[in-house]
């Protein structure tokens, strides 16, 4: 199967010649063309609920290459390697050549939206195979939307393009292999008719910053009219504004905006290049930073109904939606009543709190049937208990009843006991502060180290190594979870060199526990190290984990 990603779908592989001309304009006439047929009513379409849009369209924002990172040949193969489908391993492999015999006339007036011409090997001339060509072109910005390429070639003329965000050694790389074994395949591929055509992707939209193009068995010129990214993201009104007397963090704050702005398309996604999916577990971050930048309440609702659409009936929520693959994690529908929680906060929408309530009560009924009877949830064998990426780099195993999963549930009921005390529920919010305070103090029983003055990170290390985190001392701290004593010795923990560290996206835990708690200078120490290489970088945004 032609994977794009699994988490995209399918690569392009599309014979431009069996195209009539002028079908999407209606000017290839009717003439072969299928009937219509009605799959089902609006309300029946796969089984699913359609509704009217109730988010701005996303952009269409046009954009030339700001330059040309590299151009030259590339060898002839035979026949059955390039027509393969697995062009994305060829151009991964094959070798680039700057003595090529295809000359690429002027290429940088491609940055100026002028024509360029790749002109072939006369094949009268000695050693000629009929090598191709390539160019590799810098956006220098974080699109989200496709590439469009106006081309003029022979029939049969062989179009090549790879996405990626970062050049290496003056290569992109098409395929890669994600550590759980899946391939990973950025590329898609075009056959030219004759003449003059537009190049679009039509399947699904890519993620980019640099894009390579790849041009085989041409017999005659080839002209590359234009060429320019569409960057298609949601309008975010951009009011918050952030400006200081230190470029360093002038510059975090930019790349950070430029992060949430290529994140959100018609969801908030992980990421534009490689899983254009929500994740719940990231939403969180990505809720309170969009917050940050604007006071558009639109688009956050519209993920949070969606993402409700996709809870289960056992009040569990999956870790990405919409998605045919359920993938279930432990803590994400914690995360999702949090990212509720702010919502509110935010905006003050009581209409969408009373609306999503039942979910929140299917949330905590889920971790209530988890419970033991010491009332603590233990990590579940049928489920990645991924909670952040600091633990898996860092290589501590958890088991048994952890600290940050039994923490974070303990936030859980005190953020659903504020949301019913909201709607007037006062004997449902009493009872679910009484059981957060159970919680904290089940885990404190079990977990607190009085020697050390802080929380182990469970009761059955998997490697027997007893460790403590970040994690859950500041999850503890930023919800106000502890007593004045315990609430000063996490803090501690915060700023301590013996802990295993929280990853990026729970760093806001900790950056925020420290700040509310008058420690800014420890938080701002932690920003300018931590984000330092990729604030020097050239990348326009920020990425998740080392």
């Amino acid at each position: 199967t032609l994977f794009y990603t699994h988490h995209i779908g399918y690569s392009v592989y599309c014979d431009l010649r069996n195209e009539p001309a002028g079908w999407q304009t209606g000017a290839d006439g009717h003439d072969g063309w299928a009937s219509a047929v009605e799959l089902a009513d609006a309300h029946g379409h796969g089984g699913r609920r359609l509704c009217p849009r109730d988010i701005p369209a996303l952009t269409a924002d046009r954009y030339p290459p700001a330059s040309v990172v590299d151009c030259g040949g590339v060898p002839s193969h035979d026949e059955e390697t390039e027509e393969s489908v697995a062009f994305a391993d060829l151009m991964q492999m094959e070798m680039h050549l700057h003595t090529a015999i295809p000359r690429i006339l002027d290429p940088n007036v491609i940055t100026h939206n002028s024509p360029v011409q790749i002109v072939p090997a006369n094949p009268l001339t000695p050693l000629a195979r009929g090598e191709g060509a390539y160019l590799i072109l810098d956006f220098e910005r974080a699109v989200c939307g496709g590439l469009e390429l106006d081309v003029e070639g022979p029939a049969g003329t062989i179009v090549d393009i790879a996405y990626d965000e970062t050049v290496l050694d003056r290569r992109v790389n098409p395929r890669a292999v994600n550590p759980n074994g899946s391939v990973y395949r950025f590329a898609d591929r075009y056959v030219l008719r004759e003449g003059r055509q537009q190049i679009s992707g039509r399947l699904h939209d890519r993620g980019f910053r640099l894009a390579q193009l790849v041009f085989r068995r041409f017999p005659g010129t080839v002209t590359i009219h234009g060429v320019a990214a569409e960057d298609r993201v949601y309008p975010i009104p951009l009011e918050g504004r952030f400006e200081c007397d230190d470029p360093y963090l002038n510059r975090l704050w930019e790349k950070s905006v430029a992060t949430i702005v290529a994140c959100s398309m018609d969801l908030f996604v992980d990421c534009p290049w490689r899983e254009q999916t929500l994740w719940l577990d990231d939403y969180f971050q990505e809720n309170l930073f969009y917050f940050t930048i604007t006071a558009d309440a639109r688009f956050p609702a519209r993920n949070l109904r969606v993402s409700a659409d996709g809870a289960l009936s056992t009040g569990q929520f999956p870790g990405r939606y919409p998605s045919s693959r359920e993938l279930l994690l432990p803590v994400t529908s914690a995360n999702w009543v949090m990212v509720l929680s702010d919502y509110y906060h935010r905006t003050g929408d009581l209409e969408l709190v009373t609306e999503l309530i039942p979910y929140v009560d299917g949330v905590i009924g889920l971790y209530e049937s988890w419970q033991d009877p010491d009332s603590l949830v233990a990590d579940r064998s049928d489920m990645w208990n991924l909670i952040d990426w600091g633990y898996e780099i860092s290589g501590v195993q958890l088991g048994g009843k952890t600290a940050p999963l039994n923490m974070t549930i303990a936030a859980t009921c005190k953020l659903a006991s504020n949301l019913h005390a909201a709607l007037g529920h006062a004997d449902r919010a009493t009872q679910l502060s009484a059981r957060a305070r159970e919680i904290v103090a089940a885990l404190e029983q079990t977990l607190w180290d009085d020697d050390a003055r802080r929380f182990r990170d469970c009761t059955a290390p998997g490697d027997g190594r007893q460790t403590a985190s970040q994690i859950p001392h500041a999850l503890a701290v930023y919800y106000d979870l502890l007593d004045h004593d315990k609430r000063e010795a996490a803090l501690d923990v915060l700023t301590a060199t013996d802990v295993v560290e929280a990853e990026y996206s729970y760093q806001l835990f900790v950056l925020e526990a420290l700040a509310w708690c008058g420690r800014t200078d420890h938080a701002l120490s932690i920003i300018r190290e931590r984000w330092r290489h990729m604030v020097e970088s050239d990348s326009p945004t920020l990425w998740e984990v080392e």
